[in-house]
């Protein structure tokens, strides 16, 4: 289910200028760059939404989903349903002759918590509980000037980004890093090298990542994530942590990350959790097929913290927090040589 967008664009101070050889206004580059963010697949919050309830595990349908002997009967399902949000672009000051120009994109993010007790012997739902929820995301874009043309919308493109982070009132969960690993197999052992990674969290608004320089994946490559995660010292629940990735209408996964000290299993391909519950949660993640038709094709990659009150107790509050970034699948033949393949 694609996640609906609602819009308003806010006007900074700007520094208005006369200018004898344009018409182009403030208002008007405004809205130029508003076209380009709202028509860039990379920045879309599609694939955050899991449409209803499912399995923990939902990319291949085996039923790894989550015991919860205190609350529930049977292993449930959960997910998150009809989320919207609703969409703030702040430009920071710029003149109509600027050659670089900075927004804030602020989403206030809502929908529901849709948890189901269900008896895998027959399918019914034993129980089941709904929760609103409600969270703030930001992410800053970079524009740059190409052109000084009549025409605002050729004169602009998209050149970097920040991650996403968004997080729910009062979240008693953090995300301090995100490590991205590329693996080669052995013996169906995995061996790491680290890729890519996200730190600085707290300064994430300002960590700009290069719109083509994003992190650039082929199908089938297998890729290993740690999560780490802060936790109010305060908070008795365990969190759970979740890999979202791809689009709303497919390839749409999600999978679990473990912080148990064991194998983490993906078909028989394995790599160690280092160390049980030292708050870096292991997930391993074997990328999706794209399109056959040579062209780079982007998608969306959230890791998602929550806690076990959020998912357990139908009374408890609600308690999130996600980073989010694009990347890039591609065919094997359009992989450059110093992009890893296994």
């Amino acid at each position: 289910m694609k996640i609906k967008t609602i819009l308003t664009i806010i006007s900074a101070t700007l520094l208005m200028i006369s200018c004898d050889t344009t018409q182009i206004s403030v208002s008007d580059i405004e809205n130029a760059l508003w076209d380009i963010v709202n028509g860039d697949d990379a920045l879309s919050l599609d694939g955050f939404n899991d449409g209803g309830a499912n399995d923990d595990d939902y990319e291949d349908g085996d039923l790894n989903r989550i015991v919860d002997g205190e609350n529930f009967t049977y292993p449930i399902r959960w997910g998150r349903r009809d989320v919207t949000a609703e969409v703030t672009v702040d430009f920071e000051p710029f003149a109509v002759d600027s050659d670089t120009i900075v927004a804030l994109i602020e989403r206030n993010v809502s929908g529901t918590l849709i948890v189901l007790n269900v008896d895998i012997s027959d399918a019914v739902i034993a129980d089941s509980s709904f929760k609103d929820f409600a969270m703030t995301g930001q992410r800053k874009i970079r524009f740059v000037r190409i052109d000084n043309s009549d025409n605002p919308r050729r004169n602009w493109k998209l050149e970097a980004v920040t991650p996403f982070v968004a997080y729910s009132e009062n979240s008693n969960v953090e995300i301090d890093s995100i490590m991205v690993y590329k693996s080669s197999v052995a013996d169906s052992e995995l061996s790491d090298e680290l890729y890519f990674k996200i730190e600085n969290v707290d300064d994430l608004l300002n960590t700009f990542l290069d719109r083509e320089d994003l992190p650039h994946f082929h199908p089938e490559q297998f890729v290993k994530v740690e999560v780490a995660i802060n936790r109010n010292s305060e908070n008795e629940f365990d969190e759970r942590t979740f890999l979202h990735y791809g689009r709303h209408h497919g390839p749409k996964h999600r999978k679990p990350m473990f912080d148990d000290g064991g194998l983490v299993d993906y078909w028989g391909f394995t790599s160690p959790d280092e160390f049980a519950d030292d708050d870096i949660h292991t997930g391993l993640w074997r990328m999706h097929q794209t399109a056959p038709d040579g062209e780079d094709h982007f998608y969306r990659a959230f890791f998602d913290v929550l806690d076990e009150e959020s998912l357990l107790d139908p009374d408890g509050e609600y308690h999130s927090f996600v980073i989010g970034f694009p990347y890039v699948v591609s065919t094997v033949d359009q992989i450059s040589d110093d992009v890893f393949k296994p």
